[in-house]
């Protein structure tokens, strides 16, 4: 589907986020009557589109839309000899059932959609710092906690940092006296 140059921003993203939904919703197959061969995530590997090349997509002569059911014949999967080839996965499929499709959450230990299971697998944890509690407490002082925060990211302007950056040096006595300056005239201060 081709997103429209005049659509929203939120429609642009839910468009861009297609390829993550795709992967994170699998097919359970039954009888494979809802199942496209091609576009869904029914096998191990992800949707077929994305393992074979368009070439071989022409050249096996199974249209795009092609449901799963038409290859089930006497309780059996029967794929054509050139797609078993390229997909020696196909045959180790669960025979058919008379059971429906079933479309299952990948992210969700039961399968069904969670919102919570879905954040959590899009938005790994990460450890906490181990600097995380020192700067991000109830009485420190803003002023330091910005500076100890500057620190650990190691963006405090240090002399050595001011050199290599081409600032002027701190140890001359006009910087020093506009720094004092700047410092005891600042509206933040504590």
């Amino acid at each position: 589907m081709n997103i429209p140059q005049a659509s929203s921003s939120n429609w642009n993203k839910l468009m861009e986020l297609r390829g993550v939904a795709r992967s994170i919703i699998k097919i359970k197959v039954g009888c494979g009557s809802q199942t496209f061969f091609w576009d869904d995530n029914w096998l191990q590997g992800g949707p077929l589109t994305f393992r074979a090349t368009p070439d071989f997509i022409r050249d096996s002569h199974i249209p795009a839309k092609q449901k799963l059911s038409t290859f089930s014949s006497n309780n059996h999967w029967e794929f054509p000899i050139v797609v078993t080839q390229q997909f020696p996965d196909l045959l180790l499929l669960d025979p058919p059932c008379n059971s429906p499709d079933k479309v299952e959450w990948i992210p969700s230990p039961t399968g069904v959609f969670s919102l919570t299971n879905t954040v959590t697998w899009l938005a790994p944890h990460h450890q906490p710092r181990p600097w995380n509690h020192l700067v991000w407490n109830s009485f420190s002082i803003p002023r330091c906690k910005f500076i100890l925060w500057l620190a650990v990211q190691k963006r405090l302007p240090t002399k050595d940092r001011r050199c290599m950056q081409s600032f002027p040096d701190l140890n001359s006595a006009s910087s020093t006296n506009q720094l004092m300056n700047r410092i005891t005239t600042c509206s933040f201060r504590a």
